[in-house]
């Protein structure tokens, strides 16, 4: 048995128990759980278990799913490990290992289409978020060019880049990709991950892969230049 609870914009929305082998997460009425949203493919990826692993599975998906900042394709599920789909999460709980019966939950096995869809306008999730928390948050701000500049809190653990529809941060552009870059939150600091293999990010005047901003850095995706700052 395993137990997933799905979360958007860092506020859990529900918990999932299963008892079966295989489940199917997407947007396709058959999947046992349903997301209705643009950045989920109809069939997104599956958790199999397989000699008593649990295994997550990327079905070749458009947007990808994503553990620790890194796209996977196979992942071997381990109890409290979270992975991304679009701009939800999902946390694992392996409840073979428990040693005592598990809470009681909601029984979802075999949920209906209707309690299973999440469409989320603006009010909705504005509710989910609540009311800006006030103080202190880390930020980016876009600085070039000067006719895009902005500035954008970085108020979740999670920050997809890219021009994707679901992106948290959409930019444009003939050769930006569809998922640039995403910033992590591991620890109260700021992780970016380039998404491409080819490195797309460049921090301080370095390509990277990966790289721990610190306050005042300096990063660019294509012709978009960005300044981290702590607060």
């Amino acid at each position: 048995m395993f137990r997933l609870t799905l979360t958007f914009a860092g506020k859990p929305i529900r918990k999932f128990n299963f008892d079966q082998d295989a489940v199917c997460i997407g947007r396709d009425p058959d999947c046992e759980i349903l997301i209705d949203n643009i950045g989920v493919s109809r069939k997104h990826a599956t958790i199999e278990k397989a000699n008593g692993e649990y295994i997550l599975t990327d079905l070749k998906s458009h947007n990808g799913t994503f553990v620790r900042g890194q796209r996977i394709y196979h992942h071997q599920l381990r109890d409290g490990d979270e992975f991304f789909i679009g701009k939800y999460s999902l946390s694992f709980e392996n409840l073979d290992i428990d040693t005592e019966p598990a809470p009681s939950a909601p029984e979802v096995k075999n949920p209906g289409m209707q309690e299973m869809t999440f469409r989320l306008d603006k009010s909705e999730i504005e509710k989910i978020m609540g009311a800006s928390s006030i103080g202190n948050v880390p930020k980016i701000a876009q600085i070039a060019p000067e006719s895009e500049t902005r500035t954008v809190r970085l108020d979740k653990d999670y920050f997809f880049i890219g021009k994707a529809p679901m992106a948290d941060l959409r930019i444009s552009g003939a050769f930006v990709p569809w998922l640039a870059a995403v910033l992590v939150q591991e620890e109260k600091r700021f992780v970016i991950f380039s998404l491409r293999k080819r490195r797309t990010v460049i921090v301080n005047g370095q390509r990277v892969r990966k790289h721990l901003l610190a306050d005042g850095d300096l990063f660019q995706i294509g012709r978009r230049k960005f300044r981290f700052a702590l607060s």
